[in-house]
């Protein structure tokens, strides 16, 4: 007895030993924080913003009843305002033809032993629902700056990065600055509904004609102030990853017929138990990838206990995973996603249907797959006699982007910090669809990110209501473009 008593204490011992080291060593150093510009900033750049937000550049959804005509207009109406605000730009880089609204600019390096880098932005914006107008403290195209904010649509998505990047290429050319490095910059016009005629049309070009990229870095991850519970600081989101997209459109038939006579199964009936199905049996999740380095890095600003539970997840994975699911946020960080997004069926209240449609949409996890998920799906409702299509657009996860090179670093140290400001700097996967996925084969590593510290909340208004960003972050993202353009174009 005595034997088992000591074997059992020595086993525990040694259990909390193990656990203790693994807690103490577990996390990453933070990246080196790079000098902040030499730049002065003026009111003129936030009015130049505030000008191009008040040009509704939307996109045009071939489905979508819109004129485009007015929306070609937008998109010509904002590139004579870049002309205008930006004549250095337009002067000394050589603008390559799209053959469409969307811009591309080549700023010819000296060396042309060292590969181009690229930074992307897009025109393009999303519609306002006209029911939400009224829910708006001032109008979503009207361009107002008030309260030392940048108030309208566009302003994080995306026209804040493009119009920053353009200020840093202007200051940097007005002190007669010339890269080693060659720069493209690729502003795509069609991002909002998938960017086949942008920049995946700039992408293949560079294929054809034997471009290859060192870098890109496009929109992403911001500057979130607690984005996770047991987070008390801002974290820099540098998206090193992708999730994939991917909607399937379910369709239910049935006889229809008088209500008086209903089936024990009809088509809305069907429909529902395979939503059910779907909704209470998500893909598995995982903890691996982007996500796991996200954890690595942050591990430092967490109580003990929590980062306990991070450091040995060998142990306390199924516990972290029934934690993390329990918030949408968290979630989306560690599984392939399930929306239900849209629901359509019957005619009358007193007649019974003959089909229900359902549309789903995945949002998919690196080691996923829209083959793996369309099996997921069928494996759900396939005995229901439910059809499945998949939407016009879909894009398979990226790989993971190297976070132990020179661009990582410089992404990463080029955060300017205001007096006193502490941000921690992380890697993480980008869970919505950008433009920069278009150029993952005619580029080695890909970056997502805006050095725009925001509030959730101020998260919630990039598709939503009251868009805007502060002045001061404004400035932030200028000096942080210009800060990678000068360090990595040398």
């Amino acid at each position: 007895m005595r034997r088992a008593l000591l074997a059992a204490g020595l086993a525990f011992a040694a259990l909390v030993a193990i656990l203790l080291i693994n807690t103490l060593r577990y996390g990453q150093p933070q990246p080196a924080a790079l000098p902040v510009p030499d730049l002065a900033v003026t009111d003129a750049a936030a009015q130049r913003l505030a000008r191009a937000l008040a040009m509704p550049t939307v996109s045009i959804d071939e489905a979508a009843q819109a004129d485009s005509n007015t929306s070609s207009v937008a998109f010509d109406t904002l590139h004579a305002h870049l002309r205008d605000s930006y004549p250095g730009m337009f002067q000394s880089l050589e603008a390559l033809p799209t053959g469409s609204e969307s811009l591309l600019f080549h700023w010819q390096g000296s060396d042309p032993a060292l590969a181009p880098i690229a930074l992307m932005a897009h025109q393009d914006v999303v519609p306002v629902d006209p029911a939400e107008l009224a829910d708006w403290r001032h109008p979503p195209f009207a361009g107002v700056i008030e309260d030392g904010r940048i108030w309208g649509r566009g302003a994080l998505d995306n026209k804040g990065a493009l119009l920053a990047i353009c200020e840093a290429v202007e200051a940097l050319l007005a002190r007669g600055y010339r890269p080693a490095r060659s720069v493209y910059l690729v502003f795509g016009h069609d991002e909002e509904i998938g960017g086949e005629k942008g920049a995946r049309a700039i992408a293949q070009r560079f294929a054809e004609q034997g471009v290859h990229l060192s870098w890109v870095l496009d929109e992403g991850g911001l500057i979130v102030d607690r984005p996770m519970p047991g987070l008390e600081v801002p974290v820099a989101l540098i998206g090193v990853s992708e999730k994939g997209f991917l909607t399937v459109e379910l369709t239910a038939r049935a006889p229809g017929g008088h209500s008086s006579k209903p089936p024990r199964h009809g088509a809305i009936g069907n429909m529902s138990e395979g939503l059910l199905r779907l909704q209470e049996n998500p893909v598995p999740a995982r903890i691996d990838g982007a996500t796991a380095l996200l954890f690595e890095n942050v591990a430092g600003e967490w109580a003990f206990a929590q980062r306990m539970l991070f450091a040995n997840q060998w142990l306390f994975r199924p516990l972290l995973v029934r934690v993390l699911e329990n918030q949408a946020t968290s979630d989306a960080l560690i599984r392939t996603t399930t929306a239900l997004t849209r629901f359509d069926s019957g005619i009358k209240s007193n007649v019974l249907p003959t089909s229900a449609r359902a549309t789903v949409n995945f949002r998919i996890l690196p080691g996923d797959s829209t083959t793996s998920v369309l099996a997921h799906v069928r494996a759900q409702v396939d005995d229901l006699g439910l059809t499945l299509e998949t939407g016009s657009f879909s894009s398979e996860p990226s790989r993971l982007s190297a976070v132990d090179n020179d661009a990582f670093a410089l992404i990463a140290g080029s955060v300017a910090r205001a007096a006193g400001e502490h941000i921690i700097v992380s890697p993480y996967m980008t869970i919505a669809a950008t433009d920069s996925r278009h150029f993952e084969a005619v580029a080695d590593n890909v970056y997502r990110f805006n050095a725009v510290r925001v509030t959730v909340p101020e998260v919630n208004t990039i598709h939503g209501i009251n868009e805007n960003i502060a002045v001061a972050e404004y400035e932030r993202l200028i000096r942080f473009y210009f800060s990678v353009l000068r360090n990595g174009t040398l």
